[in-house]
């Protein structure tokens, strides 16, 4: 690298450092803390979902309050692998669907994305995802611990 490069280059870094230290318009105050989120899809009610890799599907409130989600199928966590995203039906309010994918393991050590929707109960002592129904399993499974995409988008009907 010769020395103009290198003036053009130590001169880039100073100006985005003195640009990142200006004071933000706004606060910021961490509310809680998750063991490797994924994915977030908000509830109607101003609380939210939220996956974590390792299996757990979380509602958490506006102050950070999480209460754990029951139901949730078997997840193969491992790699980039585990559970992904999550979404609302687009009648949420009326069917209480929600889709979730993640990472299932199957024979001599494959793995693979599966999609999924159940009902999320929310009026239980603990919330819960009932009648959970596999939609699309990957074929044919891989070896290893890759990742598998996992984002779900929804038309408007729910397909």
């Amino acid at each position: 690298m010769n020395g103009r490069t290198f003036a053009l280059a130590l001169l880039s870094i100073l100006a985005f450092s003195a640009h990142a230290a200006k004071e933000l318009p706004f606060n910021i105050k961490p509310v809680t803390t998750f063991d490797e989120p994924w994915a977030m899809a908000f509830l109607p009610d101003d609380q939210m979902l939220v996956t974590e890799k390792k299996g757990r599907l979380l509602i958490v409130d506006g102050e950070g309050n999480k209460r754990a989600v029951s139901g949730l199928p078997d997840v193969d966590y491992g790699g980039q692998g585990g559970l992904g995203d999550v979404a609302l039906h687009p009648d949420f309010l009326n069917n209480r669907l929600i889709y979730i994918s993640y990472a299932e393991s199957a024979n001599q050590g494959t793995r693979g994305a599966v999609v999924g929707r159940g009902k999320l109960d929310l009026e239980a002592r603990r919330p819960a995802l009932n009648d959970f129904e596999v939609i699309w399993r990957q074929y044919p499974k891989l070896l290893g611990y890759g990742h598998y995409g996992h984002r779900i988008l929804l038309d408007n009907q729910g397909f």
